[in-house]
């Protein structure tokens, strides 16, 4: 009777979201005290039958400038406040870098750190190839003197959602795609050998009717691929089979991992249908041929 009664009272909107809040919270701080036990132990726990180096992904922080629509950490953001200072990350990048081949760094936004060149640095005088995936609004006329310093940085990952207007609209600030396009310039004026990727999301109900005119702008701006890729939607089940799957297969606990994901229930507009989809999926892909723009 308790546990139907629990059950229940979830239901409200106001107490699930209490209850929401209570549990990030929890979470939070064991992961807080997991990464202190990291910093006080001599090494970090790798497995036993780890590879020599690994490719590691490193979120530097969960903040952003941008306020995307689609964006799945939204939910999350406001709860985790708190981040790793710089001389936490500098004692595990340490511990890191024996193991370390190639280190990637997503966000959040990682421009946003004040200390980030100083990260940043660590790894080129390690030697290390660097990915970085960022939004470009806030590479500039300063930072780019450092960028281009730091050569091992082979790799700059952005995303482009639409024409000028509608990429705005979908990244929720005015003015991203114009200091998008600066940073675009200043990072193939000053490192011309980095290759740029740029990502689309797909948002069935936003820009999949301007996907043409997305691909006019790519080639505008002198790059030569354009990647879709969807939003990251998952269902409370899915959630659920994903967590039934650490548990009963690797064994973990929630106090081992965070599922940073966004929960909803998936839907496409009325009147949509699969078969548009794919059409319009098969036009952008000719009309980038012809273009001179490999549409992946």
């Amino acid at each position: 009777m308790l546990t139907k009664f629990k059950k229940n009272i979830r239901k409200i909107p106001v107490v699930s979201g209490l209850a929401k809040l209570v549990y990030d919270w929890r979470q939070e701080k064991r992961l807080r005290k997991k990464v202190a036990g990291f910093l006080a132990a001599g090494s970090l726990p790798y497995a036993s039958i780890a590879p020599p180096q690994y490719t590691v992904g490193y979120e530097p922080t969960i903040r952003c400038n941008l306020r995307c629509k689609m964006c799945y950490q939204g939910q999350t953001r406001a709860l985790r406040r708190s981040e790793l200072g710089t001389d936490e990350v500098m004692e595990i990048f340490e511990k890191l870098k024996r193991k370390t081949a190639t280190i990637k760094l997503v966000g959040g936004e990682p421009m946003v750190r004040d200390d980030i060149l100083k990260l940043l640095n660590f790894w080129y005088k390690n030697n290390t190839r660097t990915i970085l995936q960022t939004n470009c609004t806030l590479i500039n006329a300063n930072n780019i003197k450092t960028i281009k310093q730091l050569t091992n940085i082979t790799d700059v990952l952005t995303s482009l959602d639409g024409p000028p207007e509608l990429h705005d609209v979908i990244r929720g600030v005015p003015g991203a795609f114009d200091k998008l396009k600066q940073a675009i310039e200043l990072l193939k004026k000053s490192r011309p050998d980095i290759p740029i990727t740029v990502f689309a999301t797909i948002l069935p109900w936003d820009n999949l009717d301007d996907l043409l005119r997305l691909i006019d702008v790519v080639k505008g701006l002198g790059l030569g691929t354009l990647n879709l890729i969807f939003e990251q939607v998952y269902s409370a089940e899915e959630v659920r089979a994903a967590k039934n799957v650490f548990t009963n297969i690797f064994g973990w606990s929630e106090d081992n991992y965070r599922l940073n994901t966004q929960v909803k229930e998936s839907f496409f507009p009325v009147g949509f249908s699969a078969a548009k989809f794919k059409n319009k999926l098969k036009e952008a892909r000719f009309y980038g041929l012809k273009k001179g723009c490999f549409v992946n």
